[in-house]
């Protein structure tokens, strides 16, 4: 039987206090988010920036010191309202410890304590620092997907995120379930290696970066004239959004490396309906808003074509609901969670 992460479950009985709130934090390759919510789903107040890789961790984290300061103090708070804090990383974390293991994209991650981090932005504003949250970023998704989006009331639901890397997140009557205590995670759709892209990782073919990476590396064929003409000749402006546009219009190159990436997800979902059987798997990400003539359609006919006759009519695969906040909704559903934890700790 899978074991589904206890933190994650919420009957919702208890509430916050009026003058109380969540901050969920999404920390990707590309992009910072945060976000001031509560347990209804709705958000206050969001701060997005850009991050620079070159940064490494510790830019980053001066980015989430100012912009933290900002998303509180902009919405007329101070930072005793905080209740919880939830964090969703880009990238395998230790939830038990509170840690992040590493990054894939930004150097400086490495076994870094982002729970005591986050904690001591408190330290001197509040009486007790706030219990703080760490899930990897496709955890979080899935789970605010199921709290508050097209997941809800489904089960089991596996969340797919295609973006600058691959990840997934499995939730099993509305509870995260990411695997042992001890592992990296559940879900690590990325890793999967595919038989019918020379036995490669998933990732190293279907994320926005692998995208790119093998659009680059066939810049001077004939059939990449569209892409080169819409970054105008500069190889290095090339970006796996880019590829998909170009595949749109007709490019040969980019139709092709779109296409491979198809079959690699049609492959890696595949064993995920035949061992899981999933009720939805919802396909988010930055590479999943491509046409859906080129990427959502084509693999829900793929898997259709590739499962066992048995778990064809199971089929159900969508775009999520809560596009590109879905990240800080699960982050603030997991803050409250952890709040209810600690909160019923105290009545006991």
């Amino acid at each position: 039987m899978m074991r589904s992460d206890k933190t994650a479950m919420s009957s919702h009985a208890k509430k916050l206090a009026p003058g109380e709130w969540l901050v969920g934090v999404e920390i990707g390759g590309t992009k910072l988010q945060l976000g001031l919510g509560r347990d209804t789903g709705d958000l206050k107040a969001i701060r997005r920036v850009g991050v620079d890789p070159a940064g490494g961790a510790r830019g980053i984290l001066e980015q989430i010191a100012f912009e933290l300061d900002q998303l509180i103090h902009g919405a007329n708070l101070d930072f005793a309202a905080v209740a919880a804090v939830g964090v969703g990383f880009g990238g395998p974390v230790d939830r038990l410890g509170g840690t992040v293991r590493n990054s894939y994209q930004i150097e400086g991650w490495t076994q870094f304590d982002l729970r005591s981090w986050f904690q001591g932005r408190f330290h001197g504003r509040r009486g007790q620092p706030p219990p703080v949250v760490l899930l990897n970023d496709a955890d979080a998704a899935a789970l605010g997907e199921a709290r508050w989006g097209c997941g809800k009331g489904c089960s089991p639901l596996v969340y797919v995120t295609v973006g600058s890397g691959v990840g997934g997140g499995l939730v099993i009557d509305g509870a995260l379930c990411p695997g042992s205590i001890q592992g990296p995670g559940a879900m690590e759709l990325g890793h999967l290696r595919i038989a019918r892209a020379n036995n490669q990782e998933l990732e190293a073919v279907a994320s926005g970066w692998a995208l790119a990476s093998r659009a680059k590396a066939r810049w001077h064929e004939a059939g990449a004239s569209t892409l080169r003409d819409l970054v105008d000749g500069d190889v290095e402006s090339v970006t796996g959004e880019i590829v998909g546009i170009a595949a749109g219009l007709g490019d040969p190159v980019c139709r092709e490396v779109v296409e491979q990436a198809v079959d690699a997800m049609v492959e890696a979902l595949t064993a995920v309906v035949v061992l899981i059987g999933p009720q939805r798997i919802i396909l988010g990400g930055g590479v999943s808003l491509m046409e859906e003539d080129l990427w959502i359609k084509p693999i829900e006919q793929g898997l259709r074509r590739e499962v066992p006759a048995m778990f064809r009519d199971t089929i159900d695969l969508v775009r999520p609901k809560l596009g590109d906040h879905v990240v800080l909704h699960g982050a603030i559903a997991a803050a409250h969670d952890v709040w209810e934890q600690v909160a019923s700790s105290y009545r006991t």
